[in-house]
This record gives C-alpha cells, sequence and structure tokens, in this order.
C-alpha cells in the first residue's frame, strides 16, 4: 500500500475550537479511519512532539533574524569568549526577540516534559552526551526565567534608594532594580540552542518512521484495503 498524494483541508469548529483536516486527492474527499491502537496513539503522540519542536525551531530563527551578528574582534578570533549578552535601546522590537526566546524555550522543554494526553515524551538519557550541557541550560532557563520565579544568577531583583549626586540637595528616589537574562546569542557556540532542537528534530523524525513502517506493516496492510473501506467514513 502507497501513499497518494493528498492535500489536507484544515477545518475549525468556531463555537468549540476543535479542529480536524479533512483530506482531498484530486478535489475529492477521501474516506478516513481513525486509528486507535497503541502504536497508532504513540504515533499521534510523537507528531505533537514534532510540531512543537518545528514551531520552537521557527521562533528561535525568528529571533535570530531580529538580532544582527556582528563581526567578532581579533580578540576573539584568537580564542577569547564572545559576548552573548547586550543592551539594546529598541525597546519594541527586543520585546519582541524576548517573547519568541521565551517561547521557543518553553516548547522545547514542553516535548521532555509528562503529558497524560499524549502518553509520551522525550528523554533526557536518549540525547547525545555533546548536546547535554545546551540541554541542561535551556531547561535551566524555562525553570527560572520564563516558567517559574525564583532569584537565581538568570534572574534577580533588588530594591535601591537613589540619592541625589549633590548632598545638599533635598532629593531621594526609591527604585527597583530588575535583573534577568531575556536573550542569550548562542549562534557562536560549537553546540547552539538551534542545532540542539535539529538533533532532537531529527531523533523524532527516526522514531515517526520506526512507528509508522510498524503500523503498516504490523496493522494495516494484513487487513487489506477492503477492511479499511467497510472501516473508513467519509467526512
Amino acid at each position: 500500500m502507497t501513499e497518494p498524494t493528498i492535500t489536507p483541508r484544515p477545518y475549525i469548529d468556531r463555537k468549540t475550537g476543535q479542529s480536524r483536516k479533512v483530506y482531498l486527492y484530486k478535489g475529492k474527499s477521501c474516506p478516513s479511519v481513525v486509528l486507535n491502537s497503541p502504536v497508532a496513539r504513540r504515533y499521534a503522540g510523537y507528531s505533537l512532539i514534532h510540531a512543537d519542536l518545528l514551531d520552537a525551531k521557527e521562533w528561535l530563527n525568528g529571533a535570530h533574524s531580529l538580532v544582527p551578528k556582528k563581526k567578532k574582534p581579533k580578540a576573539q578570533l584568537a580564542g577569547q569568549s564572545i559576548p552573548r549578552y547586550f543592551l539594546t535601546t529598541d525597546v519594541p522590537t527586543f520585546q519582541l526577540v524576548k517573547a519568541l526566546w521565551f517561547a521557543s524555550i518553553i516548547l522545547y522543554v514542553k516535548c521532555f516534559g509528562s503529558a497524560d494526553g499524549r502518553k509520551v515524551k522525550l528523554e533526557r538519557a536518549n540525547l547525545p552526551a555533546g548536546h547535554l550541557g545546551v540541554h541542561d541550560k535551556i531547561i535551566t532557563y524555562r525553570n527560572t526565567i520564563v516558567a517559574h520565579a525564583g532569584v537565581t544568577t538568570h534572574e534577580s531583583s533588588e530594591t535601591k534608594l537613589v540619592l541625589s549626586p549633590n548632598p545638599t540637595m533635598d532629593r531621594l528616589w526609591l527604585r527597583t532594580d530588575v535583573n534577568r537574562v531575556d536573550f542569550e546569542d548562542d549562534r557562536d557556540d560549537p553546540i547552539t540552542f538551534a542545532s540542539l532542537i535539529d538533533e532532537v528534530i531529527e531523533r523524532v523524525d527516526s522514531k515517526l518512521e520506526q512507528l509508522k513502517n510498524r503500523l503498516l506493516a504490523k496493522e494495516i496492510v494484513p487487513l487489506g484495503k477492503d477492511h479499511w473501506y467497510v472501516e473508513a467514513k467519509i467526512p
């Protein structure tokens, strides 16, 4: 059994927000069957993870597109550390950069968290050893500056009493300094957040291919085409 070239047509119920897809072949609606076997549910779960990773990658690329890379000074080319944090006066643009970066972190980490609906999740132990440092850093960012509150090296605040530079002036100001990592530009690192996402996507692609082949070989092909036409519904 081979897959035909079909075109998905999204549909959403405007009252409930539930969405589904109708598939068309040469402009005609295709009958379909919802598969509920354990393997089919795992395939669906990993498909959701794959979609999240693609979004994380897209949003991270969007953040990078708004932050132009600067040429490296000679000292940095000689092997010194490369600045990854910076200040900017373009607040609206940087707010968008921060939103995209935070969103990419949230969706990436979501793929490794327990999810009752998906029944599957990714495991840190399955990542290459060389990527674990970046993975753990992203997890830390999610657990400190993005999703949970706390005072850490990545996020802190302090209250200051600011005095006039002229002691003869009777002026005082109460201010709060909020300090946190809003964006990290790691594009010059040997292993980056972007390359980590690509690595995980590749592994999820491989898992999906394995599950797909198992579904076809063990559950779909043996029953034959006629069986599935009896089971199918026309949308």
